[in-house]
């Protein structure tokens, strides 16, 4: 038989595409084996901006989808990886979930401090609708104020 590519976190998702491109199928099963034994909240930022900037979709829809569930897991410095347009989608995915107010107040200010000149009005008004963002955490106020 053929030999399993060998994959990592970050060749998974341009070998799935490459292997697309080329029409061969062991090596786009073997990148993809690879890609589901790897996937976890840890990971799912780097899949999530290859799927992105690969355009495949579901591979995307299943990233959002964890990191959406995972919020409370997921940490900044991985956050902060994220463009904004995939910032908000996974919080406005139908599977968001975080237990703290607080905490999400505190991760998009985090995000937004990180993200500084990148975010335009239209993204920070997005991050921080009260569909998202219920609460705003008395730490975080000013910083918000003077972002704006």
């Amino acid at each position: 038989g053929l030999t399993p590519v060998q994959a990592t976190t970050e060749t998974a998702v341009p070998l799935r595409y490459l292997a697309t491109i080329f029409g061969n199928r062991s090596l786009f099963d073997s990148a993809t084996e690879y890609l589901q034994a790897d996937l976890r909240p840890e990971t799912a930022i780097p899949y999530l901006n290859h799927a992105d900037l690969y355009r495949q979709k579901k591979l995307s829809e299943v990233c959002v989808r964890l990191c959406a569930e995972q919020f409370d897991h997921i940490k900044i410095r991985w956050l902060a990886m994220l463009p904004p347009h995939l910032m908000e989608e996974i919080l406005y995915s139908k599977y968001f979930q975080c237990s703290s107010c607080n905490q999400v107040c505190s991760k998009i200010a985090a995000y937004c401090r990180c993200h500084g000149n990148a975010i335009d009005s239209s993204s920070f008004l997005s991050l921080t609708d009260a569909r998202v963002m219920p609460l705003i955490n008395p730490e975080e106020a000013l910083f918000f104020i003077k972002f704006m």
